[in-house]
């Protein structure tokens, strides 16, 4: 039985639903980069940064490749940090209300 959209959608948030797989998305929105690198940098230890890769992968989120014994990582669609950008707003408008109902 093929997934509704629906479930298909729920499966990109919860891959969203990570901070530490938030940062790494990020961390990707202007370069390519080697997991040699970018778990150190983001403070994530190997094996946990394993798992949020492969719940990333599996989203559909990321990509990768091997060259030598180095594995990169890519974003596979850009528009995921359009997705960013806009929760980043719903957020920022949510703080400034917020703010103003106890002003």
């Amino acid at each position: 039985m093929a997934e509704s959209i629906y479930e298909l959608q729920a499966d990109i948030f919860k891959a969203l639903s990570h901070p530490a797989r938030l940062r790494i998305l990020i961390a990707l929105r202007e370069k390519n980069r080697c997991a040699c690198d970018l778990a150190p940098e983001l403070g994530i230890e190997q094996s946990n940064f394993s798992r949020h890769i492969a719940a990333l992968k599996n989203a559909g989120l990321i990509r990768f490749w091997k060259e030598g014994v180095s594995v990169y990582f890519t974003l596979a669609d850009q528009r995921v940090i359009d997705l960013l950008d806009n929760a980043n707003e719903i957020l920022k408008h949510r703080i400034q209300s917020h703010h103003q109902i106890f002003v």
